[in-house]
């Protein structure tokens, strides 16, 4: 709700307001509460699979344990982001 309120305020977005105010983890961390539930949790995954290798902790973390409907939520969220099918990473 923040994240949305701030846009509406200001006309810009808070999660791009943290990644220029901020550096490394803090910047990391800082974007990722900036940011809408399930688009900081795409954000995450997007992160950990970038580049060479992935970090699997941080994809089995936020997958794990979740209903079907809601991994669809969040692969359709993915795609409406990043443009990329996460079923396919």
């Amino acid at each position: 709700k923040l994240s949305r309120r701030y846009k509406e305020l200001y006309g810009k977005s808070l999660d791009e307001l943290m990644k220029n105010e901020f550096k490394g983890d803090f910047k990391f961390a800082m974007t990722c509460l900036a940011m809408p539930l399930d688009d900081a949790e795409c954000y995450m995954i997007k992160k950990a699979t970038d580049g060479i290798g992935a970090n699997a902790r941080v994809v089995y973390s936020i997958l794990c344990g979740r209903t079907n409907d809601e991994i669809n939520r969040i692969k359709k969220n993915y795609y409406k982001l990043y443009t990329k099918d996460l079923g396919k990473l």
